[in-house]
């Protein structure tokens, strides 16, 4: 800028006729110069440039201090804004310029400014000054910078504060006219608004007790005052029931005193959780009581059966024993042995399930320990009129517990035994690098897909399957998975329905796999084995005895025909034997043997039956009566071991006559059966006359 040339004599040459008389003294004007070229902001004096209509085309710049040819890297003084800045007239300043000069109007405009290499924010503030206009421009850039950045903070913190799950507001207290204080929501998150169902702006300004009057009431609304009045926080875990969610709130005061904080997580699942493993916990305890009652009834079960066993075996070895006698006593010796077996059974889940199952291992030839074991069944599978088949041949040495490898090989076979009528049953041994596997095969019914997941559970079983007997505790098969876990092997089967089903038990070798101190390396060639007769006997008494076929052209008995439909052959000839004197007994072992011997004319004048059977069962057997004219005055009487209320109550609904539980006295059942056939031939002769 020419020094000779002041600020304030050319700003007295702009204006000689008017507003700059007040500036005259050289003092003022000395002063004004000092603070014109020492400002800190750019400042211009732009004349209007005019074309021959009076038109404003340009502003000339006839002032300018020395922080705006700084700003501007160059000169200014003379040169024209559109020619000098010509993103003036792109950005609309130049026209706020004109608007100025024309109406006298103000301009305090921001803008960003992105030329001659130079990317800033500035801010002009212009007014009108004679036929010009007065400039002030700002550098604005860092507070820009710092805006922007405030601003992207705080997008990021709001887009934090939506993005939390817990539901989190700033509520502020109302004092209303009645006293009572009303708390209204100040702002809130996007959890808050989709937990409430609508947009956040809807919930501003919106009283607590309006958006949740199931909760916010009571002594919750008296929480939030008390926190507001002392600044204690509140937690609290609350249900919420139109939700049907539970919410975990904490309530704190705002630091300026005049609000609160409130945020609640969703803990619903957590909720679920803790009273899953609560659940569990308490199913954990109930299961001890239960091992521990498994445990100990088990052994009380073991004093009496042995008093039961011993006498029996006794008197068994006494050779003067009428037949009568002997049949009953040997019926009893098998069924305590059965007993026996299953007690066993009980007691060896209860010591797995209690982690008390202490065992020993040691080295056994497997081929020849398995074939003397199968060697117990061949009479009886082959009196069945089936072939049995064993493929045990080889040295092959494996760390097994004998007693339990016993439990597995007679629970296959007895399975496979139970549901195979015709064909094979083949049991072998096979190995490989790794491991040694049994074998277990039949032809028999086979097992449906949808079951084969259910078989290895403990206590089920399979209903409307054909079986020798529906007898069965359903634990034969879980408790060989769990003896065959317990050898550090698998257990798995291959099945289709109507062809069979083979098991293969897979042990590895070596004893590696073994806990150490169980090892025991003693190897005994001696393989007696102590529960042959137990899994045996019952057998037994699977393979139906060579009855004879009842013929309605033959029979000519003047006794009451009652027709005897029982699985258990051992029941039936005990039942047998205490009707036989009063009435003809024909025999079924299952409720579709019963269908066939009344399809082929059977006259029966009472109808005793098992509730469980295979293939058919009582309740099928009652329906095929009650539905048949010629059949349904028929008494039927259920005789079973279910033994609550409700399955008395659903027996005689279903259209029993009676509902016998098991064990009974003979003579209650002699007396039942005797009523029941009077009654019904008394009605008869009613209906007759």
């Amino acid at each position: 800028m020419e020094s000779q040339v002041t600020w304030a004599n050319k700003l007295t040459k702009i204006s000689e006729n008017n507003s700059l008389a007040a500036v005259q003294d050289k003092r003022q004007s000395s002063l004004l110069d000092v603070v014109f070229n020492t400002s800190t902001l750019a400042l211009h004096v732009l004349q209007s440039v005019r074309d021959e209509s009076g038109s404003i085309i340009d502003f000339q710049v006839i002032l300018a201090n020395a922080t705006s040819e700084k700003m501007a890297g160059r000169k200014v003084d003379g040169m024209l804004m559109l020619e000098g800045w010509p993103h003036t007239k792109e950005i609309g300043l130049f026209d706020k310029f004109i608007d100025v000069v024309e109406s006298n109007a103000h301009v305090d405009y921001e803008q960003e400014y992105n030329a001659d290499g130079v990317r800033a924010y500035f801010r002009w503030l212009a007014t009108k000054l004679d036929d010009g206009i007065y400039v002030t421009i700002e550098d604005i850039t860092e507070r820009k910078q710092n805006e922007n950045a405030l601003s992207e903070t705080l997008n990021k913190l709001q887009s934090t504060f939506n993005g939390v799950p817990a539901i989190i507001s700033l509520v502020s207290a109302t004092q209303l006219p009645d006293s009572s204080t009303s708390f209204i929501v100040s702002s809130a998150n996007q959890a808050m608004a989709d937990f409430s169902g609508c947009a956040v702006p809807d919930l501003i300004g919106k009283e607590l007790t309006e958006l949740y009057p199931e909760v916010f009431h009571g002594a919750l609304a008296e929480k939030f005052k008390q926190v507001l009045n002392d600044g204690s926080p509140f937690t609290t875990e609350l249900f919420y029931p139109g939700k049907e969610r539970w919410l975990s709130l904490i309530i704190t005061r705002q630091t300026d005193g005049n609000g609160l904080v409130a945020a609640a997580l969703d803990i619903t699942e957590k909720k679920a959780a803790d009273e899953k493993q609560r659940q569990i916990q308490v199913l954990k305890s109930l299961n001890e009581i239960r091992i521990e009652f498994f445990n100990n009834i088990s052994h009380e079960f073991r004093t009496p059966l042995t008093l039961l066993l011993g006498p029996i075996e006794e008197i068994l070895t006494t050779k003067s024993i009428p037949k009568l006698q002997l049949n009953k006593l040997e019926m009893a010796h098998r069924n305590a042995l059965r007993l026996q077996k299953l007690v066993n059974s009980l007691l060896d889940f209860a010591r797995i399930e209690a982690g008390r199952f202490d065992t020993v291992y040691q080295p056994t030839n497997i081929c020849d320990f398995t074939a003397a074991l199968a060697s117990n069944f061949r009479s009886i599978i082959e009196r069945a009129g089936l072939k049995f088949t064993v493929k045990c041949e080889g040295e092959q040495s494996l760390y097994i517990n004998r007693n339990m490898w016993e439990k597995i090989v007679f629970n296959l076979l007895s399975n496979a035994f139970k549901f195979t009528f015709s064909g094979s049953i083949e049991i072998k041994i096979k190995e490989n690098k790794k491991h040694v596997c049994l074998h277990v095969c039949d032809t028999g019914v086979g097992i449906e897909s949808k079951n084969i997941s259910k078989i290895f559970e403990r206590f089920v079983r399979i209903e409307n399957v054909k079986a020798r007997t529906f007898e069965g505790s359903g634990i034969g098969l879980a408790l060989v998975k769990e003896l065959v876990t317990i050898h550090g092997g698998t257990l798995k089967v291959k099945s289709k329905h109507g062809s069979g089903s083979e098991f293969i038990v897979s042990l590895p070798k070596g004893k590696k796999h073994l806990p150490g101190h169980m090892v025991y390396e003693f190897n005994d060639s001696q393989y007696d084995s102590k529960l042959a007769d137990s899994y045996t006997d019952e057998l037994t008494g699977w393979i139906p005895k060579l009855s004879k076929r009842f013929n309605s052209a033959k029979s000519k008995t003047l006794l009451p025909v009652v027709l005897l439909v029982d699985d258990n052959s051992d029941l039936r000839q005990y039942i047998t034997d205490i009707l036989k004197f009063e009435f003809t007994v024909v025999e079924a072992s299952n409720g579709k043997v019963a269908i066939d011997l009344l399809n082929d004319g059977l006259k029966a004048e009472l109808i005793l039956a098992d509730v469980m059977m295979p293939e058919v069962n009582g309740y099928q057997l009652l329906q095929f009566v009650r539905s048949n004219n010629a059949l349904q005055h028929i008494p039927f009487i259920f005789l079973s071991a279910k033994a609550s209320e409700q399955d008395r109550i659903a027996g005689i609904r279903s259209g029993a006559n009676h509902y016998i539980i098991k064990p009974f006295a003979s003579e209650e059942l002699r007396a039942i059966v005797k009523s029941k056939i009077c009654s019904s031939t008394l009605n008869a002769g009613q209906h007759l006359v």
